[in-house]
């Protein structure tokens, strides 16, 4: 009886091993996005050197599904939440403002991912048509509420495995 108890005792430990260590791999290699991966984002806010500080956060929403073999693991509206880390005011002598952002987390399936990501292209102000002079303010630099952009994450990111 002992051994008997034994036995299914191993069989089910066996079939448990098992059963966990599937997903595990196909996790390892489905669902993480690398380094270099472009996603494409909508803002939600307008951000603008005119009004931002630094340490202003700010949210934007994936625009584009993220596909990784066939398969769809950062979805449209996913949420990637950023901050802005520099701020120069448009200045005397037309003098343009600038913005730095970064983006930080991830929120998808219901939890959060710590990201690194950065603009694919820096947010420049739009060039002034007339004559450079101490009277003339330049352009403030701005990213506009519903704009799309890409971004590049500069590291791996793993994503949980959902099941569409």
């Amino acid at each position: 009886m002992n051994r008997e108890l034994a036995l299914r005792r191993v069989k089910w430990l066996t079939l448990l091993l098992f059963g966990l260590a599937i997903p595990t791999a196909a996790q390892s290699e489905l669902y993480k996005l690398p380094a270099g991966t472009h996603v494409r984002l909508r803002l939600d806010v307008e951000l603008s050197s005119r009004v931002a500080s630094v340490d202003d956060t700010f949210i934007a929403t994936v625009a584009e599904p993220v596909r990784l073999n066939d398969s769809v693991v950062l979805p449209e509206g996913s949420i990637v939440e950023g901050r802005v880390t520099g701020v120069t005011p448009a200045g005397v002598f037309g003098r343009s403002g600038s913005l730095k952002i970064v983006f930080e987390n991830l929120k998808v399936f219901g939890g959060t991912r710590r990201i690194d990501a950065a603009l694919t292209d820096e947010i420049l102000a739009e060039r002034p048509f007339f004559l450079v002079s101490p009277f003339v303010k330049g352009r403030e630099a701005r990213l506009k509420k519903n704009k799309e952009f890409e971004i590049e994450l500069r590291r791996e990111v793993t994503l949980p495995v959902i099941a569409y």
